[in-house]
């Protein structure tokens, strides 16, 4: 069991936020939305690559 914060990874750090904040709704959703960022912004600038490479891949 991950009982340090610097060990949890984002989904559990959330869970642990959420835990600790079930009240503060508004709290949960910015940390949801501030996990979900990088993610986006790599997604989004490798968006050309991402796309070729799952029509490859789906060619048989």
């Amino acid at each position: 069991m991950l009982s340090s914060l610097k060990s949890m990874t984002l989904p559990l750090a959330l869970t642990y936020f959420s835990d600790a904040h079930s009240t503060d709704i508004s709290a949960v959703m910015a940390a949801s939305a501030l996990i979900m960022l990088p993610v986006t912004i790599l997604l989004l600038c490798f968006q050309k690559q991402f796309i070729k490479g799952v029509t490859i891949s789906g060619m048989k």
